[in-house]
């Protein structure tokens, strides 16, 4: 169980990110307006941004100012939210992705290709990223306090961690120190005393979901959480977390205590 959670922490995509047409320089080949990165699955498009802009600068076209305003990705045409961890959405798009039994694929270890874009107008469900990792670090507190709320019935543990705590729960996440980030967390929440458990369904036309999911049942399947939120069970081909098909026969109570992400959530990506 333990050698699972670690092996969640460290999961890892492999992303080519190409320069938009829109503001690429002129006759400028795949290879020199592209770039290959390695993305955390359990970390935030933003945290990349400033990489990506940096790698790609000689071949961008537009005048900028901030590694982070005005920028944003793009997957097929359609902006990428950054707001959400980067596995999730990953999961989401990669329409290769395909199971073979219990195990996936080569297609799954394609490369989740993506587009740099700049521009005043950001596309439409594209929350700018004006501040930063200030910014990313606001919203990433944000969604604790909602998990909290959730799990305790209040945001009061979050509110009242103290100022080192808080600090070294969000440098925990950017340097990767599982040790440090369990340690601030088991002080949000204990499982034996959760009233209710943060989860999201994203379904297969890309909306999302947040059910109630009450601890009282602890028995309670994902497929009888698909079936409360009147995504039936039957028309769902798979249900990816963290990159792994789970049963619909699996202990939703269970499958939080291991692959809940970095903001407090368990992420259900349905197909």
């Amino acid at each position: 169980m333990e050698e699972l959670r670690e092996r969640v922490w460290n999961g890892t995509i492999n992303v080519e990110v190409v320069v938009s047409d829109a503001i690429v320089v002129p006759n400028t080949t795949l290879a020199d307006k592209s770039c290959h990165i390695v993305m955390l699955r359990d970390a935030y498009l933003g945290f990349y941004l400033p990489t990506v802009v940096r790698k790609l600068a000689d071949t961008i076209k537009v005048p900028y100012e901030s590694d982070y305003r005005n920028w944003w990705f793009e997957y097929n045409g359609e902006g990428v939210p950054w707001e959400y961890p980067c596995g999730v959405l990953f999961d989401l798009l990669n329409k290769k992705r395909k199971k073979q039994g219990n195990e996936l694929d080569d297609t799954s270890l394609q490369m989740w290709e993506l587009q740099l874009c700049h521009g005043d107008k950001y596309p439409r469900g594209i929350l700018p990223l004006v501040d930063g990792h200030s910014q990313i670090k606001d919203y990433w507190r944000h969604q604790w306090k909602q998990a909290c709320f959730i799990l305790n019935g209040s945001a009061k543990r979050i509110m009242s961690l103290s100022i080192p705590d808080f600090e070294n729960f969000w440098v925990s996440i950017l340097s990767r120190n599982r040790s440090d980030f369990m340690a601030v967390r088991s002080k949000l929440f204990s499982m034996n005393k959760a009233k209710s458990l943060p989860v999201r369904v994203w379904t297969s036309n890309y909306a999302v979901l947040q059910p109630t999911v009450p601890v009282t049942d602890k028995e309670l399947s994902v497929a009888e959480l698909l079936d409360s939120i009147k995504l039936s069970s039957d028309g769902v081909k798979s249900v990816i977390i963290q990159g792994i098909d789970v049963s619909i026969e699996d202990n939703i109570f269970e499958l939080y205590d291991i692959f809940a992400s970095i903001d407090g959530f368990l992420y259900l990506v349905t197909k």
